[in-house]
């Protein structure tokens, strides 16, 4: 979320127990202002680190076995009536976006 700023993104990272933040080169500066965030921060755009990071990553990584009921991902509230709260995305959650927006949204 492009709006936020430090103290925000500080309480969005302490409550997903982030280790590692991506972000835009444009919020980077504000990334880095978060007191006691994750110690790996990388950010993709012009100047950014992520494709230096990407190109001396491992070539290949091993699969994680997960469930349809397992969480894949965190999305956060803007935090406009308080403090940002984390929306739990399920993997099957992300398994029926991908089956069903290019077939009923893009024909």
């Amino acid at each position: 979320m492009p709006l936020l700023r430090a103290a925000e993104l500080g309480a969005v990272s302490s409550r997903a127990e982030a280790s590692l933040i991506l972000t835009d080169v444009r919020l980077r500066a504000e990334v880095d202002a978060i007191a006691g965030g994750p110690s790996a921060v990388r950010a993709w755009g012009p100047g950014g680190d992520l494709d230096d990071a990407v190109a001396s990553a491992r070539p290949s990584v091993a699969a994680v076995a997960t469930a349809a009921t397992d969480v894949a991902l965190l999305l956060f509230t803007s935090g406009t009536t308080g403090v940002p709260k984390a929306a739990c995305h399920f993997h099957r959650n992300i398994a029926a976006i991908c089956e069903t927006v290019g077939t009923s949204t893009y024909q």
